[in-house]
């Protein structure tokens, strides 16, 4: 899922539409579940963006924009939004907010493999990964089916 190529810098941080991708794929995720598949696990692609064979880094789908003048992240809303879900672990699978059924998902741990070569570029991705996470209204859980 791209973003469109002609949103300005502060626009582009508001991706709605990645979030609501994200949750309608959640929600087909359940229903696989449900129906029996062997699900181990769920990632989002892409963190950063990353280079495209026919695009360059042109193509800027991932939860977090660079800015590839001076390499500073800014997370967007979608990466708010997942790191609440992989703090949580845990969604409410029916449309009724009273009845608190949980369904617990396993998420793969996201880690660093290369430190970047200076202090300040590791100070950079060291931030970027800092989410403030705000309170939720549903006691701990995101309702995917909203």
């Amino acid at each position: 899922m791209d973003d469109p190529g002609n949103l300005t810098f502060p626009k582009s941080l508001y991706d709605i539409h990645r979030v609501n991708f994200y949750r309608s794929y959640l929600k087909e995720l359940k229903r696989a579940i449900n129906d029996g598949a062997n699900v181990t696990g769920y990632f989002a692609w892409s963190i950063l963006y990353n280079f495209e064979w026919l695009l360059g880094y042109t193509s800027r789908f991932g939860l977090v924009n660079v800015d590839h003048n001076d390499l500073k992240r800014y997370p967007k809303l979608s990466a708010y939004w997942k790191a609440r879900l992989w703090s949580l672990r845990n969604f409410l699978i029916g449309n009724d907010r009273y009845i608190n059924q949980l369904v617990s998902v396993k998420f793969a741990l996201v880690y660093i493999q290369e430190l970047p070569e200076s202090v300040t570029d590791s100070d950079i991705a060291r931030k970027s990964a800092e989410v403030k996470l705000e309170s939720d209204t549903t006691n701990g859980a995101e309702n995917i089916n909203d």
